[in-house]
């Protein structure tokens, strides 16, 4: 626990110098979701014009710039249009009531709109990250000795672009997401399985779905685990499922709220209408999603194929359980990677390809996988390498920004060679 504490500590130093120097604490997207939070929390509905006015005339350090991207025309209902589901926002509202409860007991003289509450937003990201590599840990405990789901924890947080997310940028709709995926892993394996339960892990599924939509295909595995741990009476089974069903309406019912209330409709979702991406069957549109240096999965995090790796490696007398188990995240894992390469039509924003972050915890369990079958030595040599070229990459990606994300003269050679020159230009600045 004490290193999940200090991991907080420092990702939450890391995230608030960061954003006291910037002048904000959300970027991207994370600006649709607080939207919704800040209007559901200050003005009690889904008021959009003072956050929207706010974000649209935003006074930097340097210059005043619109925070706001998107379409905000009032749509059927007159409700100002926003692209996003609300399940995030959902999630930020008990930051904005912990900054807002402190402004008000230390009398602090600022007002709804100051950084403070953007920080708190970030910061609960940050902790739903940690909360659920926590869990993520006790779910290959169930596997794995525990020197080598350590090591595959290291290796998912400072290997892959999850680092950067947990650092730089965790107000988005990922932190949330891996936080449900990862307790809905933890409690898949639960060994009896009762009504309550399958509420819980309903409601749950419900929070991810109106968090981030794409990521059902996620659900996969869970839903394996949980038809495998039934084994009870055609009555019993039904039981369950309409309490696991149960509990996703509960939770879902502030999306079809807010689909009524922005489109005068409630089946009518973002995601859906096509308005978030659209599946498309071009090649070189997969080929993007992995191997572009313009962010390809591969190319930006190449500690995934250690994952992939160890779901293909073929283990001598291995515990049943535990081959299930590859076999199931690898099957998903697979139909994820098809899955996302075909539905969005360009590459993410940010730091690498983060529409993959969801899938990181089937792939720390290949990466404990072929671990579990390497000497101490190789293992940490392993992670090492991987920590050492995503560092690298998060130092070329700070100093030259422009470069990667725009892709302006950018070729595999130069991207390389901006991974080996960076230690050099790093003791030019030190010494």
């Amino acid at each position: 626990m004490r290193k999940y504490i200090l991991l907080f500590c420092v990702a939450a130093a890391a995230y608030g110098f960061h954003a006291v120097s910037v002048g904000h604490g959300i970027y991207g997207d994370g600006n649709g979701y607080y939207s919704y939070a800040h209007a559901l929390y200050f003005e009690h509905k889904l008021d959009f014009g003072p956050i929207y006015d706010h974000l649209s005339h935003f006074q930097g350090k340097k210059y005043e710039f619109s925070r706001v991207f998107w379409n905000t025309k009032p749509g059927p209902t007159g409700v100002l249009h926003n692209m996003w589901t609300v399940g995030t926002g959902l999630c930020w509202i008990p930051s904005l009531f912990a900054v807002d409860l402190a402004v008000h007991i230390f009398r602090l003289p600022i007002d709804k709109f100051n950084i403070a509450y953007e920080i708190g937003c970030g910061i609960t990201g940050i902790a739903m990250v940690i909360a659920g590599l926590y869990l993520l840990e006790g779910f290959l405990l169930s596997y794995f000795r525990k020197p080598v789901a350590a090591a595959a924890i290291l290796g998912a947080v400072f290997a892959t672009n999850l680092v950067y997310f947990l650092f730089w940028e965790p107000a988005l709709s990922h932190q949330p997401s891996f936080f449900f995926i990862c307790l809905l892993l933890f409690l898949s394996r639960r060994p009896s399985p009762s009504v309550r339960l399958y509420v819980l892990m309903g409601s749950l599924i419900g929070l991810l779905l109106i968090t981030r939509l794409p990521d059902i295909i996620i659900l996969l595995p869970i839903l394996t685990f949980l038809s495998q741990s039934v084994q009870k009476t055609k009555k019993d089974r039904l039981k369950l499922i309409c309490a696991l069903l149960f509990g996703l309406s509960l939770a879902y019912i502030p999306q079809i709220l807010v689909q009524q209330a922005m489109y005068g409709n409630l089946l009518y979702n973002p995601y859906t209408s096509g308005e978030q991406g659209v599946f498309r069957l071009i090649p070189s549109q997969m080929f993007d999603a992995f191997l572009s240096v313009k962010r390809g999965l591969f190319i930006w995090t190449p500690f995934v194929l250690v994952g992939i790796a160890g779901f293909m490696k073929k283990i001598d007398r291995e515990k049943q359980e535990t081959r299930k188990t590859n076999d199931v995240f690898l099957v998903s894992f697979g139909i994820a990677c098809i899955y996302f390469s075909l539905y969005f039509g360009i590459l993410s924003a940010g730091f690498g390809n983060r529409f993959f972050l969801g899938t990181l915890p089937f792939l720390t369990f290949g990466f404990a996988r072929l671990f579990s079958r390497m000497s101490m030595r190789k293992m940490w040599i392993i992670v090492g390498s991987g920590i050492l070229w995503n560092m690298l990459l998060v130092g070329q990606f700070l100093l030259d920004k422009h470069r990667l994300l725009d892709g302006v003269g950018l070729t595999y050679g130069n991207f390389l060679t901006g991974q080996l020159i960076l230690p050099q230009y790093i003791l030019r600045l030190i010494f």
